[in-house]
This record gives structure tokens, sequence and C-alpha cells, in this order.
């Protein structure tokens, strides 16, 4: 598949793995079919156990594939050494069905899963590598992979040295050794060799020569003898049922797979009582025998566990508000059975309120508005006093402390986003924007970790060593990963490559940090990643979860959020709005001129880690989807387009006939944003280096930069209709028009903005903007003059669902004739837990 590097990537500040098309074969479309359609499978992949893609790069003919890099030993060389402690495979092997699970969930089949392919990171984290024979079975990517299981190299390829196919053929299930069609039970098959092998050291099927390994994996009887005394009886039960030879027959989801070994009851701790390995046949009144024991003891056994062994139990979830409401922030008290927390029950503004198990009742802790942070071992609260709504659960606004019975908040930092107490309940750990650079502090003023992106979440270690933390690549987009940090300021990554992440927690005894995490808001998980082990999923639910607090008895709280986000549009001349929604989250990104196309961005369930660019038009027609990523902007005709798909990388496409550009922006640790400059030739970028306020760039769409425009420590910018001029938003929230040309200073718009006001578009002359109340329902549009800063309402929209939370985009055309939004409500639901770990 090709030659694979380790390289340093200087902008971003990491060791990564290239994995390069040799040049001897980039002209065979064969193999370079291949690589484009691993780089595509990679590319719709994120979970912890899958190494990650951060890139297709080109340059001089040579295509290359940048990968995460994992730093450890491979499951073959582990192997190796000898066979593994029984504990330690069932861990391996349950780590990799989580991945597999996850990649057939998604329509992808691994085809070439093996020990060479698996690696143990030196964090302990288990890494799935090279889906390079992956063949997705599902969509679009099914068409372009094709379903011909010859097409495998394993089969095929002439170049490959006898040594790999042998390996490689040791673990192709019977159907794919007869070149027939595969699904996902292949990936079954090889799991349970891979199984196997870690627990005996040897291969179960292996000859002198690949037809005597492919007549092996058809002929002979699996020798289950092989395995250790203390092999669980599941186990050896979840092997036969991996290695039956006809797929109809065998495990019919890896799914099963990892419940049977992360089960309590299911696979047994290698520690107990051994079960011997069944002796060979010779008779059958031995069997007879032994049938009528196995009868005798299971009797027994059931009899005896009525009265004596329960089996493990479930989780048990206990919902406890019911009111119409989004929740931002729950925390258990000092006592570890009072829940404070902050939720609004229209709108974003958030209350305090409290649960106690003796009511059934929230109480109302506080009739101004305040946003829950942080609950101190003492019983004292962390808040925000005039709270401002960001983004997903986070807010802007004064720090101040509160006790917890009650009385009036001392009010002590201005500006801070969020808090977290010191376990010790002295001191705060404090969030907040700095000349537009994010920064993570403790004590406050002391900066353990900043970025030009943003970062949420902060939590204390019970112990006080570190500080647990979501980071997010894209301002204000709750994808990315999760970090932490101790007190001098070493950084360490637990897992990253999420589609969103929201919600942190520690175990009491500080070993394990739990998050939530997923695909899709509706199927979040509560993940638990040990600071030294492997992450694995601690809890599900119909519908996403999203944890908040556990108490040191165990006890956790998590939220249900139903989200969902509807897309409108009124186009040039029609007397009512339509619904232009896609899936379930679909956002606008821009309006054509005329107002009768819309860029969006489709970030739902099925869109993937990246997104998808689409157009649409007001009218309703169909749905055009222009690729990955997200979409940022159109050129007033329509015909470009421009998407994000990685923090710093940026593509044009075209809406039409012609060919996708990435433009040359990897000078930038991170891009934020970017619009059209008039002509369609230009482009201004909103980036900076890491750790570093963004600023503007003026970009020639042939890949030459030109020049910074403006000052650092700019939030949000958009070029006039002209070209002439950029409409800037620094960090204190002041408007400032700065020239392109860079011959005259910038200007101060007279009046500023706020939180709760959006940019909506210019108008034709580029004299004055539309701005919108993005938190007041019906919204209301208004015309700004930016000569004089005299304000003109214009009018105003009406989402059709009352129950909306915040309209979080309105785009208006330069006329003003069209226009399009997006609406989104979001109801929570509280819950404690029990049994979880």
């Amino acid at each position: 598949m090709g030659e694979v590097y380790r390289a340093h990537d200087s902008r971003l500040k990491r060791d990564v793995a290239v994995k390069v098309l040799p040049a001897d074969v980039a002209g065979n479309p064969e193999r370079l079919g291949r690589f484009q359609r691993e780089s595509h499978l990679l590319a719709s992949l994120n979970h912890p156990n899958i190494a990650a893609i951060y890139g297709v790069e080109e340059q001089g003919g040579t295509t290359a594939l940048v990968m995460e890099l994992v730093e450890g030993e491979s499951l073959a060389d582990k192997i190796a050494r000898g066979p593994l402690p029984v504990d330690d495979a069932i861990a391996i092997a349950r780590s990799v069905a989580d991945a597999l699970e996850y990649a057939h969930e998604r329509g992808i089949i691994h085809r070439d899963l093996k020990p060479a392919n698996i690696v143990v990171s030196r964090e302990g984290v288990v890494k799935v590598l090279d889906f390079g024979l992956a063949k997705a079975i599902t969509g679009e990517l099914a068409e372009s992979s094709g379903s011909d299981a010859t097409h495998s190299p394993t089969l095929t390829s002439p170049a490959t040295r006898a040594g790999v196919i042998l390996g490689t053929a040791a673990y192709m299930a019977p159907e794919q050794a007869r070149g027939k069609t595969v699904d996902r039970r292949a990936d079954i098959w090889a799991f349970g060799t891979v199984l196997f092998e870690m627990l005996t050291r040897r291969r179960m099927f292996e000859g002198e020569t690949v037809s005597d390994t492919i007549a092996a994996i058809l002929t002979r009887t699996p020798d289950y003898s092989a395995l250790p005394s203390n092999t669980p009886a599941s186990v050896r039960r979840l092997l036969e049922r991996c290695l039956d030879r006809d797929p109809k027959q065998r495990l019919r989801d890896i799914g099963e797979a990892r419940i049977i070994l992360s089960a309590p009851g299911g696979a047994e701790s290698a520690s107990a009582a051994p079960i011997a390995a069944p002796e060979p046949r010779r008779s059958m009144l031995p069997w007879i025998v032994a049938g009528v024991a196995a009868v005798a003891a299971f009797v027994a056994t059931f009899v005896s566990s009525r009265h004596h062994a329960a089996p493990a139990e479930p989780i048990k979830y206990l919902q406890r508000t019911y009111a119409t409401q989004t929740i931002f922030q729950a925390l258990y008290g000092p006592d570890g059975e009072t829940v404070i927390y902050s939720a609004a029950s229209g709108g974003t503004t958030p209350y305090l309120y409290s649960l106690r198990p003796e009511y059934t009742d929230p109480l109302k802790v506080s009739n101004e508005p305040l946003q829950l942070l942080s609950i101190s071992s003492k019983g004292e609260l962390a808040v925000l006093t005039n709270p401002k709504w960001i983004a997903h659960r986070m807010f802007t606004g004064t720090l101040a402390r509160m006790p917890i019975g009650g009385g009036a908040p001392r009010e002590i930092t201005e500006n801070i986003t969020q808090a977290c107490w010191h376990p010790a309940g002295n001191e705060l750990a404090i969030s907040h924007l700095v000349d537009a650079v994010w920064r993570l502090e403790y004590p406050p003023g002391k900066v353990l970790y900043q970025t030009g992106a943003y970062l949420s979440d902060l939590r204390f270690s019970p112990d006080g060593k570190h500080i647990a933390y979501f980071e997010h690549p894209f301002k204000f987009d709750d994808r990315g990963g999760i970090a932490m940090v101790d007190l001098e300021g070493h950084r360490k990554l637990l897992a990253d490559g999420y589609w969103g992440e929201e919600g942190i927690a520690w175990s009491a005894d500080s070993r394990t940090v739990y998050y939530s995490a997923g695909t899709g808001y509706s199927d979040f998980s509560i993940y638990a990643a040990p600071i030294d082990g492997t992450v694995r999923i601690a809890a599900q639910s119909a519908g996403g979860l999203v944890i908040h607090d556990v108490a040191a008895n165990g006890k956790w709280i998590a939220t249900r959020d139903d989200l969902t986000r509807v897309m409108v549009a009124r186009g040039p001349g029609a007397a009512v709005e339509r619904d232009v929604s896609w899936q379930d989250l679909s956002f606008p990104n821009d309006i054509s001129g005329d107002g009768r196309m819309v860029l969006f961005t489709e970030s739902g369930t099925m869109s993937g880690n990246n997104y998808q660019a689409c157009i649409r038009g007001t009218d309703g027609s169909p749905v055009i989807v222009l690729g990955e990523g997200a979409g940022i902007d159109l050129t007033d005709d329509g015909k470009w387009a421009l998407a994000g798909i990685s923090p710093n990388r940026i593509i044009m496409y075209p809406t039409g006939a012609g060919k996708t550009i990435d433009l040359a922006t990897q000078s930038l640790a991170h891009v934020s944003d970017a619009h059209w400059v008039v002509d369609g030739k230009q482009v201004v970028l909103l980036g900076g280096a890491e750790g570093e306020a963004e600023s503007c760039y003026l970009l020639d769409v042939d890949g030459k930069t030109t020049k910074p425009v403006g000052e650092p420590g700019v939030l949000q910018m958009s070029p006039s209709p002209d070209g002439k001029k950029i409409l800037m938003v620094d960090a204190d929230l002041k408007l400032w028009i700065v020239p392109t040309d860079g011959a005259s200073q910038r200007v101060a718009v007279p009046d500023g903005t706020s939180p709760e006001e959006g940019f909506a578009g210019w108008d034709r002359s580029g004299n004055s903007i539309t701005l919108f109340e993005r938190l007041r329902i019906p919204c209301q549009l208004e015309q700004l003059d930016l000569a004089t800063g005299k304000r003109s309402p214009l009018f105003s929209i009406t989402p059709p669902n009352p129950a909306v939370l915040y309209i979080a985009q309105v785009l208006v055309t330069p006329d003003r004739s069209a226009y399009s939004y997006d609406a989104v409500t979001y109801l929570s639901r509280l819950y404690t837990l029990e049994g979880a770990h």
C-alpha cells in the first residue's frame, strides 16, 4: 500500500504518520484507487480505538495520507513474546470489538484485521490501523469501492511479498478465502482468530504456503484445547461462535462480542475457578454421564442462585425533572444527594434550581439569572452573574461566589466563561477569553494552557492533581478531543476526533475521566477514559446522554438532551417561508445574491465528523452535496463555495461543473472563518498560529498569501460587497471598518454589538449592515448605519415552533428580498444513575 514515515507537523506541533504512495505504482489505477478509497473511508471514521486521519496531501505528483502517529507496540510483537495474560487479552479484544462495531454501524468493514494492524499505544490505548482493504457496504462509498472481494490485494497483488500474503491469509474468513462477497461477518471471523492467537501465541490456521493456509481455513477443525486452562467459559463459547465456517451460523454482530467481554457476569475474570479444556471424544457413555451431570449442576446452580448469587445489576435510571427546559449544568452538593442545576425554561436565560430526594419538584434558588459553574467541597457555589449565552452549554459573565444555602453572590472577575473549584475548596481554576485567546488558568493569572480556538468543561480531579477539559479546533463548534493538564502545565490528550462532546466528570479515585461524546446528539454515550488505560463506553441509553457529575458515593447525574435544528427560507417573491432542512441538523451558511440558493452545512448523525457542505434552492429543490466540510461562504453569483474541513484547511467547491481547489492555508494553525472578496479571486481568512489571537489575512486563490489585514484579536469579520473594506468585531465586541488596501487606518463604528446579536448581511451599497437578535423570539432584524451608528427596524421573524430556544443564524440578501435562518430547540431531562462505573 505504500511507504510509511514518521513526520513532524511544524504548524500544529505534533508528530504524525505519513503514508506515501510509491512513485513506481502511482500510475497503477487499481493501487491509486485503493489508496483514495482508504483516505475516504478513514475520514468517515472517528473513534478512540481507530487511528485517525488528519488529511490527504498532494505535492509534485506525490500523494500522501497524513494520519495519527500511534506510538507503542503492535499486537503481533506482543504475541511474539508469548501468550498474553487472559485478562489483558480480553481487555484488548474488547477495545477492538468496540472499534469494529463503530465501523460496522457506519457500513464499513475492515477485511484485513490481524495482530500487525492492532497497536497498543504507550498510554495503553488500543488502536486499529489500516482500513486500506475496508469496503463500504452501504451508501455512496459502496458504489465507488465495488462489492467484489477478489479486488483485495491479499489475493491478487503479485507485487506483495509471500510472507505478507501468508500473514494476511491466516486471518481470512472461509468465504473470503474462496473469493466470495464478504460482509461484517468476515471481520467477526478475523476477530476470533486474533483473540485465539492472543491467548495461545499460535495462529489458528497456517501452513507453509498460501494454499496450505487457505486449505486449513476451509477444512481444519479449530483446536480449542490449546487455550489456557483459566480461559473463561464465556470466552470459549464466543470463540466457537466467531469461528463457525457457516456465516449464517456465525456470531451476527461484533457488538455482541463487546457485550460479552464487557459484562461483569459475562466474561468471568481469569482469576475465577479455571474451566478444564474438553477431553477428546472416546465413547458415548462418558458424554451421556457428563450430560446428566451438567443438567444436575445447572439445576443446582439455578436453585442456589435464587437464594445466594444475583446477576449483575443493570444501571438504574431515575428521572428527576419533567418540565420543558434546557439544562446547562447539574452538580451534586457536598452531601452527595442534593442536586443543584441551572436551566432555562424558555430562551437562553438560566436560573438556579435545587433538587432533594425528599421533594418531587425542584425549588428555584434565585430569582436573578445565574449560570452554575462549580460547587466546592465546602458547599460554596461558583456562578456567573449576568450570564450571556455563547454556544452549546457555555456562557460568559462575571464570576461570583455564592453560599449553597442561599444569599447574594459576591462578584470576583468579569468576562469568565467557566470555572471549577480545587477539591480543597479555596481556589478556582478559570477559563476565559483574553485578547481573542482562550486561556485555562490556575490559580487565576497562571496560564496552564491556551489556544486560539476554544476549550470548555473544566473539571478538577478529586485529588487536585489534574484538570480535565475539552479541546475544540473550531471556535464554538463542539467537535474535538478530551485532554487533561497538571498544575505545572503538562498536557496529556486522552482521546480525540469526536463529532461532538459535552460534559466531564471524574471518578472518586481520580483514575478515570468520564465524558459524553458521539456522532450525533441523539446517540451521545458516556465514555470512561482511565488516565493510563483504554477508553471504553460506560453508559448508553435510547437517546443521547450527557454526564454532569459523579458523587463520592458513586451516583451519577446525566441529562438526556433532544436537539433539533430546522432550516427555513423565504425566496424572492415568495409569500411564505419554507422548511428547507435536509436531515436532522441543517444550518445555513450563506445565501446567494439573488436569494435563490442557500449554502448550508449538514452536521447530523449521518454526515460524519467533518460534516457535509451542501446547496439547496430556497424553493425547496433537491439537495446537492458539494463534499465534506462545513460550509462557509458563497460567491455573489453562487458559482463557488468555501468549506472548512480541518482546523486549517479550506476548500473551494464549484456549485456546478468544475474542479475542487484546496487553498493553501496551512501556514495558519487554525482558520475559523473565510469569505470571498468581491471578484472571487481572493479570500479573506480569519486565523492564527497555535496559542495566538486570530487575525485577518488576504489570500489569492492561486495560493499566494498577499498580506495581513488589520490588527490581531478579531472574533468575527465580513468583507463588504465591493471588497474594499472588512467589518471586524474585536474581543470587546466593538465594530471596526478596516480597508483591504491598507492605505488608511481602521475606523470605529459608533455603535458596537452584543453577544445576543448576530450579523445577517450587508446592504448592496456597503454603507449599512443587518443585525438580528438571535436570543429573542420573535427575532427582530435591524439596519445599522456604519457611519452614524443609527439603527432602524426592518422586519421580524417568528419560527413556526413555539418551543424554539434560539435562532442561530439569519442570512439576508443585500436587497433584503430573501432570507434564510435556522431555529434550534433543546429539551433536557435530568436523571440520576446508580450502578454505573
